[in-house]
């Protein structure tokens, strides 16, 4: 085994030579019948132990240099031989004989080095190591009690779990003595290499902006410090510069003006760049190995320069206060095509071609101009009954007597809190009246003395459009209506809260109208809004069949 080791050490090109590919099969048998011997003639003497262990080391030393220069056409072979011998778990079993002091510091080294190795090229070996309890508990007492020798290799493995990004959350919640651990491993106290793996680790922790959130919250200033100090050493960091100065250069440089004809390009589909194209260092394959995740693509979209436009857009008016009736801020180009740029925010709303990302900037930037909530086709139709008088149900009376009329059903599914319990139910104890211009029953329905008229119809604008428009002077008492109503979506725009990443973008979602929430309302709007839809379908499918099939029209 030391000989097959010397023949392919420090050669990259010997591991893939045909003679050393050939003996791959006889080397795992090797190392699967030491590591089965616990209860074999082997260890029943404590000389020959010894020479199990001598044996073991070069043999997961040789497994571990072939699996890291495996090439793709062999890689899979591979990986079923290693599923046949569940050689993952008999690894871990070592490692746990390692942990109550059974095993020698050199055969922890080479065993985990080599389980590393099979977790980083497997991602389907991850989960049973992981679900492992009395192993990851070994690992927590390792690193709590860390030799300075084992360090480097510990932190791999924990690298190459946290690659699941299920393992990545677990091990982020069991709070802030693993996350120590990580952070003094990134300080410059330590080794060079045990500072690598710990940079490498913390990586794969603040993948998501979920995970990053909650790192940075445990012990967000030790990180901070940490990659600071690092980059200083490496000459990447550089003095802070002010943030008002910071702001000043941006807006004198017109660097808006160039994030918003960029914009603009993105959604014209003048430039279409995806992330492997503008960061393809970052493309490696440490990453491809990654399981469990919810990839960034589908939350930020396949266009990777539309979605960091959005959101640079996005920073530079959470920033810099660039409010509408502020004109001194803007830049006269911006100010020029801030129309021009609306319209083209407003197009995302009706293509299902972008992301939940790329949409929940775009209102994040239309909340700066006016225009607050989530838009969409099917809640343009429904809106369109809003100022027609067929089918409303409601009259909704506030302190002053002035009224207006409402789909109950609509209100009922889109925002209850609005309505007294007794309406929502079967009941009918209020009053009901006879519109003397639409001939429709109404039930009358006053509210409290604290609603404000101009608010409520803004928020039903909101309620059967998904959006609103209004000035800043309005949003005050609109702000109070929406919070009373538990409007949470809304509640973020009209407060500009930055969009939190992986949040689904809100929909008009009306099945819940067919539970008891609206039974006691007219289906009417509804029933005609699905009956049209039916009718273009119907439409639709004639014209298609005259057109693919003529000769079944006279």
């Amino acid at each position: 085994m030391n000989a097959f080791l010397d023949s392919i050490s420090g050669d990259a090109r010997a591991a893939r030579h045909s003679v050393v590919k050939d003996s791959i099969a006889d080397v795992l048998r090797a190392l699967l019948s030491i590591l089965q011997c616990k209860n074999g003639p082997l260890v029943k003497h404590g000389i020959k132990c010894g020479i199990e262990v001598k044996v073991a080391i070069p043999c997961a030393t040789a497994l571990n240099l072939l699996i890291s220069n495996l090439s793709a056409t062999s890689e899979r072979a591979i990986m079923e031989a290693l599923k046949e011998t569940d050689i993952s778990i008999r690894i871990v079993g070592n490692i746990k004989d390692f942990a109550i002091g059974a095993k020698k510091i050199e055969y922890f080294e080479e065993m985990a080095s080599l389980l590393s190795t099979i977790l980083l090229r497997w991602p389907s070996s991850r989960f049973p190591v992981f679900n492992d309890v009395e192993f990851m508990n070994g690992l927590a007492n390792m690193h709590t009690r860390m030799d300075s020798s084992i360090q480097p290799v510990l932190l791999k493995l924990y690298t190459s779990l946290a690659l699941c990004d299920s393992v990545a959350k677990k091990l982020i919640e069991d709070g802030k003595v693993f996350l120590q651990m990580v952070v003094q491993a990134m300080g410059k106290s330590n080794p060079y290499d045990v500072r690598i793996e710990g940079f490498r680790l913390a990586q794969c922790l603040l993948r998501s902006q979920e995970n990053c959130l909650k790192v940075v919250d445990l012990c967000g200033e030790a990180l901070v410090d940490a990659i600071d100090c690092g980059m200083r050493e490496t000459g990447l960091s550089s003095n802070k510069m002010g943030t008002t100065m910071y702001h000043g250069c941006i807006i004198e440089s017109k660097g808006i003006k160039a994030v918003v004809l960029l914009v603009q390009r993105c959604l014209s589909n003048d430039i279409h760049v995806e992330r492997p194209d503008v960061a393809s260092h970052l493309h490696s394959t440490f990453h491809e190995r990654s399981c469990c995740w919810i990839g960034k693509e589908d939350w930020e979209g396949s266009d990777v320069l539309l979605f960091y436009g959005l959101w640079s857009l996005a920073e530079f008016l959470h920033q810099c206060g660039l409010l509408q009736d502020n004109p001194r801020q803007f830049t006269r180009e911006v100010t020029n095509i801030k129309a021009q740029l609306v319209s083209k925010l407003n197009e995302t709303f009706s293509s299902t071609s972008f992301s939940p990302g790329v949409k929940w900037y775009v209102s994040y930037i239309l909340s700066y101009f006016g225009f607050y909530g989530f838009p969409n086709e099917f809640a343009k139709r429904i809106g369109e009954s809003l100022n027609k008088e067929e089918y409303k149900d409601l009259r909704l009376i506030v302190a002053n007597e002035d009224s207006v009329s409402v789909h109950g059903v609509i209100l009922a599914v889109r925002c209850p809190s609005l309505l007294p319990p007794e309406v929502l139910s079967s009941s009918k104890s209020s009053k009901e009246v006879t519109d003397k211009f639409a001939g429709e029953t109404m039930r009358e329905v006053r509210l409290s003395s604290r609603v404000d008229y101009e608010a409520l119809l803004l928020l039903l604008e909101y309620v059967y459009l998904g959006c609103l428009h209004a000035g800043e002077e309005a949003l005050k008492k609109l702000k109070i209506l929406a919070k009373r109503c538990n409007l949470q979506p809304l509640l973020r725009m009209l407060y500009r809260q930055c969009p939190k990443w992986g949040t689904l973008f809100p929909s008009l979602n009306l099945t819940s109208s067919l539970d008891s929430a609206g039974s006691c309302f007219s289906y009417g709007l509804l029933l005609d809004q699905i009956l049209l839809d039916i009718l273009r379908l119907h439409v639709i499918g004639v014209i298609l069949c005259f057109l693919f099939h003529p000769c079944l029209f006279p």
